[in-house]
């Protein structure tokens, strides 16, 4: 039976009393690594740098926006083994360094590559009616990017699951991992953009909080996230159990 957006967030709660502290300091940890990377290439940057300069901060903003993914794996294998009830601790933050670093990257190089098609047509579709405009050319602007955002929300939905099936099944192939995503969220989508509008009052008290209650809330958001993928991955089997009970019983 699926859960509702209010039992899986109360599951995720129940999961996280007493347990915060570790999903905050990796939280942290990963912020403060990213900055300090970055920051010897953003120190000295200005309007007027020279493009060298300008192309080298870029250049490091991608591969630090890589090395975030591999850090954001390891908050999501400190959110599953607490799910879980499994042993879980702050090194784990760097799980995804020691294992299939590259299978990460790929994917999110991949989801970058899908992203890409749609923002590079709205692009396209905007630059070309701004060269004359009119109020039609105002109106298609104007509908290029609502669909476009409609088009990456569903996207971003569509793949949610696609670095919690990577952690879990390293052994399978990249392409899988997507395909199974796809099937997991076909008919969930609504359920998980659901849970996601849920929390749009704890982040405006996150950013009231000039971003202190953040460190709260992002441990629970991708609690709940992750109690959503259990959830879900307990439903498929649920399923399979019943096919191959039916099968034998024929």
């Amino acid at each position: 039976m699926k859960r509702t957006s209010a039992e899986i967030k109360q599951l995720a709660r129940g999961n996280l009393v007493h347990r915060y502290g570790i999903p905050i300091a990796a939280q942290v940890m990963s912020e403060v690594i990213t900055t300090a990377l970055l920051l010897p290439f953003a120190w000295n940057l200005t309007d007027t740098s020279p493009l060298r300069e300008l192309l080298i901060y870029y250049v490091a903003v991608f591969i630090v926006s890589l090395i975030s993914v591999i850090l954001a794996v390891g908050r999501l294998v400190i959110a599953l083994r607490i799910a879980r009830g499994q042993e879980y601790r702050f090194t784990d933050l760097f799980y995804g360094f020691k294992h299939h670093a590259d299978r990460y990257i790929l994917a999110e190089l991949l989801l970058i590559a899908i992203y890409l098609l749609p923002t590079a047509l709205t692009v396209g579709i905007i630059i070309l009616s701004s060269m004359s405009r009119t109020m039609l050319q105002d109106v298609i602007i104007v509908g290029a990017v609502i669909i476009f955002l409609v088009v990456i929300l569903i996207l971003s939905l569509q793949y949610a699951l696609v670095f919690y099936i990577l952690i879990d099944h390293p052994e399978w192939k990249l392409l899988d991992v997507f395909a199974t995503s796809r099937a997991w969220m076909k008919g969930n989508k609504g359920r998980l953009f659901y849970i996601y509008l849920s929390f749009i009052g704890w982040l405006l008290l996150a950013a009231l909080s000039f971003g202190i209650g953040g460190l709260w809330v992002t441990p629970y958001m991708v609690q709940t996230q992750t109690q959503f993928y259990l959830g879900i991955g307990e439903e498929k089997k649920a399923v399979c159990e019943e096919g191959t009970a039916a099968v034998e019983e024929e």
